[in-house]
């Protein structure tokens, strides 16, 4: 999260800049007419400067740029290198106003060698300003705090203590965009001390905003909320939008941030009151930014009202904002923005269930935010505040040399010192470099060997569910086979018998004979297509999904796979037992009805049906494991039990829930685990026995289908799993 934002601080330096030798506040007609009657000198090359100023500040810069060029052409015909310096700085913001960096930078350099030409230093050091302020537009930040440390040793140099205080400010801002907080926090501190001493309130409305920020991060949140009430303070009795834009942003920032990681204990329609304080906060921050042009701002104030509308539910606005947001992004072309948007589009897209596009959209803010965050720029910008350090020392060493000769054999090892520092610094970081590339290869390697893990476990509890699922087949299939078997026994002895009674003539006997093989084939037949049934059913619902959804009879669906996972459990353990409890909804039976299709939901079956069988699976193990844990009386007294009930919520045709509720009486989940059930890989289960992934799966099938599934539990009294299905339209 970017703090808010890099044009205020051009805006600061044009005010703090104000005292320079040419004025910005004569009236540009008046400059006009004095400038056409002076001789060709270096006078009128100070008042083409002028005009080009006052014209600056009026945010007006095609003409700023054309009596720039004049200045510049005057300048150069007198030699006049101060005023060649002024020139090109001039048009280097002008080409920055029209969002041309590269232009910019080229003249900010042109104008930093021209005052070196004539070693001047207070042109020196704004140029490295502008410099600075380029490389900060075109989102490289250690170039911009080279930049920003080499005007600071100047304006030291000049005891130049505003000027000072502002590139401080600067370079913590840098330092807070490349994620270096510390860094950040002391540049700000430094900015806050020289801004009280010298009485400056307008730099040090901005230092407590920024602090803010960090505070915030840090989740530090009173400390945040005391910056920023300071900072909003001051900018409101300064009058500053920009910088009250920034305080009403800050403060947005604090309150939805504190909603989201659960800081605040609020809840319903509280939340709702902090959520919509917010957003006041962001349309008041929007306004202000729209009022000072700063497209910047305005980009992340759309994201986050877009973010906010998402806590909010309202999905259409907030798309409306996320959509501004990419918008801005792309007309500004800054790497903050488009980090921003992209990370307000992912929420928005989970939010939705959109979860393709929001795993693009992830992806894309990943790679905005590593490219602001890269570890060698940060090793750059390290290595530049430590060289300022340096420089500061030598030169308060140099001062002190001067006093006191004796000094000078110190000073010559402190220089040995830094010398053997940064050689070690050097070798340290050749030696961290080569670790990294060791760790990549490790990682790459560790990855590559997870994913197939993944793959083998996922297959492994696929194979864990075939198999229970023909063990309750097979056991299923069991009974009726053993009816043909034995009543085809049975038959063939009666027909023995018929014919040694038609061999004795005895028809009447044969005739009985008859009429019990007629029964017997009849139940035969009868079991016979009882078996085929079962066939039939099993096939359907574990032939493979092809992910289109169709009407299902919930009850029977449910009923099914109670029974076919009861039998393969019975099947692996002949000892185990439980009784089973059913009380399903008459509403949601195709046969309670006239059409063959009302009262059944558009699910795909072979998917609900894999989560109904983990569910069953997962209440017969707890109740066994209860069982086997009891021992003498207790054990005698309980009685395991699993009881499944289906419920139809809503009375409108095509338009209801269905409500599917699986208990047990087992021990229950212990309330530490209880929010990892549905992690992929966790389980409570013995190794061997459980590959964790069965609530993963069947929380991602629920969810797939527009549904939840919930728990309940209660130690030593058991758990109950609820799940909630929609059925709109076919």
């Amino acid at each position: 999260m970017r703090i808010r934002s890099w044009k205020a601080f051009f805006l600061v330096c044009l005010y703090l800049y104000c005292g320079s030798a040419y004025t910005q506040n004569d009236n540009i007609d008046s400059l006009k007419k004095n400038v056409s009657k002076q001789a060709e000198d270096t006078s009128k090359a100070n008042a083409l400067l002028a005009i080009s100023e006052a014209y600056i500040s009026k945010d007006e810069a095609d003409n700023c740029l054309a009596f720039a060029n004049l200045a510049l052409d005057l300048s150069g015909k007198l030699n006049f290198k101060k005023g060649q310096g002024y020139a090109s700085l001039n048009i280097s913001r002008s080409y920055f106003r029209r969002i041309d960096y590269e232009k910019a930078l080229h003249f900010a350099t042109q104008g930093l060698k021209f005052f070196e030409e004539i070693n001047f230093l207070k042109g020196i050091a704004r140029s490295y300003d502008f410099i600075a302020d380029d490389y900060m537009a075109m989102d490289n930040r250690p170039e911009a705090i080279k930049n920003l440390f080499a005007a600071l040793r100047i304006y030291d140099k000049l005891n130049d203590k505003n000027q000072s205080a502002y590139c401080h400010v600067l370079i913590g801002f840098n330092y807070y965009n490349m994620k270096e907080l510390g860094q950040a926090q002391d540049a700000f501190l430094n900015a806050v001390k020289i801004y009280q001493e010298t009485g400056l309130k307008k730099g040090d409305g901005y230092c407590y905003i920024y602090m803010s920020n960090i505070y915030r991060i840090q989740q530090r949140y009173s400390e945040a909320l005391t910056y920023d009430s300071l900072g909003l303070k001051i900018s409101l009795e300064e009058g500053d939008k920009q910088m009250i834009a920034n305080a009403y942003f800050s403060l947005g920032d604090l309150m939805t941030q504190q909603m989201q990681v659960g800081h605040d204990s609020t809840t319903g329609n509280n939340s709702q009151t902090v959520y919509k304080s917010a957003l006041t906060n962001y349309h008041l921050a929007l306004n202000n930014f729209r009022s000072v042009r700063d497209s910047g701002g305005m980009g992340d104030c759309y994201a986050r009202l877009a973010d906010v509308n998402i806590g909010l539910y309202n999905f259409p606005v907030a798309q409306q904002y996320a959509d501004s947001s990419l918008l801005f992004a792309k007309t500004i072309n800054f790497k903050d923005n488009f980090e921003e948007s992209y990370l307000v589009q992912a929420r928005l897209d989970s939010a939705t269930g959109n979860y393709k596009n929001s795993f693009i959209s992830y992806k894309k803010y990943i790679l905005y935010r590593d490219s602001l965050i890269d570890k060698d720029n940060i090793q750059k910008s390290m290595q530049e505040r430590m060289q300022y350090d340096f420089d500061k020392k030598e030169a308060v060493s140099k001062v002190e040399q001067e006093k006191k000769d004796e000094q000078t054999k110190r000073t010559r090892n402190l220089q040995y010192t830094a010398i053997g520092f940064f050689l070690l610094l050097a070798i340290f970081l050749y030696w961290n470099n080569r670790q990294k590339q060791k760790s990549k290869t490790k990682i790459a390697k560790a990855y590559s060997e997870l994913k197939s893990t993944q793959a083998q476990l996922i297959q492994s509890e696929k194979m864990a569910s075939l198999g229970e699922l023909t063990a309750g087949i097979a056991h299923e299939i069991q009974n009726p086979l053993n009816f043909v078997n034995n009543f085809s026994e049975v038959s063939n002895e009666l027909i023995d018998e018929m014919k040694s009674e038609l061999a004795n003539n005895n028809k009447e006997e044969a005739m009985a004979i008859a009429d019990d093989l007629k029964q017997n084939f009849e139940k035969i037949n009868h079991h016979g297509k009882r078996a085929d049934a079962i066939v039939k059913g099993m096939l359907q619902h574990s032939s493979s999904s092809t992910g289109i959804k169709e009407p299902t009879d919930i009850n029977k669906l449910a009923d099914e796979y109670l029974r076919l996972s009861y039998q393969g459990l019975r099947a692996k353990d002949k000892t185990f037992n439980s009784t089973i409890t059913t009380d399903f909804d008459p509403a949601l039976s195709s046969f309670a009805k006239a059409s063959a299709d009302d009262g059944k939901i558009n699910i795909i079956p072979q998917d609900i049906g894999r989560v109904l069988l983990n569910l069953y699976n997962n209440a017969f193990y707890a109740v066994n494991e209860k069982k086997n844990a009891l021992s003498g009386s207790a054990s005698d007294t309980y009685e395991p039990t699993v009881s499944v009930s289906t419920k139809k919520i809503g009375d409108k045709p095509n338009n209801y829930r269905v409500e599917i509720k699986v208990s047990d009486n087992g021990n229950g989940i212990p309330q530490t685990i209880v929010d990892k059930i549905f992690q992929p890989f966790f389980t409570t289960k013995p190794t061997g026995q459980g590959t964790g992934l069965g609530l993963s799966l069947s929380y991602d099938i629920v969810k797939a289908h527009g549904g939840e599934i919930k728990v309940t539990t209660q130690m030593n009294e058991g758990s109950e799993f609820i799940i909630r299905l929609n059925n709109s339209g076919r």
